[in-house]
């Protein structure tokens, strides 16, 4: 779905790194644990998606998000944020070469979690 994207607006596709994948899984399960949608997590949301990649061990140039919450599959959430003029502009950045996706849920519902990054 984002390769499909990325093509229609004519840009590469992007790669999965584990890395990211790993941050995106995370930080959908803390916001699931926490109830929240939020790009921060932890004491006082002050974190970043830069930040949770870094933690993980990704040297980044350039890191992006996109969070949500409540679409009940990977592709009702694409759209969503295809639909979305930031969320659209992050995954349509140049600057983005890997991915990582994740999702959690609880009970009142699912959140999703798209990193978009660029090694140093």
């Amino acid at each position: 779905m984002l390769d499909a994207f990325r093509a229609r607006n004519g840009l590469a596709p992007l790669v999965s790194h584990p890395l990211c994948e790993a941050a995106a899984r995370a930080h959908a399960a803390d916001l699931a644990r926490r109830a929240v949608l939020s790009h921060g997590s932890g004491p006082g949301n002050m974190d970043t998606v830069a930040q949770r990649i870094a933690a993980q061990g990704y040297a980044w140039s350039f890191a992006a998000e996109n969070v949500a919450f409540g679409q009940r599959d990977a592709a009702e959430v694409m759209a969503a944020w295809e639909g979305s003029p930031g969320h659209h502009a992050n995954m349509a950045s140049p600057l983005a070469v890997h991915f990582g996706f994740g999702g959690a849920s609880n009970h009142i519902g699912p959140y999703w979690v798209l990193v978009l990054a660029a090694p140093l």
